[in-house]
């Protein structure tokens, strides 16, 4: 989804988030909060520690009513490369 095709979210009741591209993210996310369409967005991260994985999981929930947190939760830069892209 870009900014060329994002209005095809609208009329949507919610959303799953759940992609890589942060610049698509940024786009997605923005158009939900502009349309007031609730929405939640996930993301993992993953490194290997003496030859174990170790993870953790993130779930960020955006509803019309309250949005402010999204920026402080929601990283719209595009990670470095780590143990999760391998």
């Amino acid at each position: 989804i870009s900014s060329e095709n994002v209005k095809m979210l609208s009329g949507l009741s919610f959303v799953f988030v759940s992609i890589d591209d942060a610049a698509a993210k940024e786009v997605i996310i923005k158009y939900l909060i502009e349309n007031k369409i609730p929405f939640v967005d996930v993301g993992i991260s993953l490194e290997v520690v003496d030859k174990k994985i170790r993870g953790s999981a993130r779930v960020t929930t955006g509803i019309f009513e309250r949005t402010d947190h999204i920026s402080k939760r929601v990283s719209f830069v595009e990670p470095p490369e780590d143990d999760y892209h391998k």
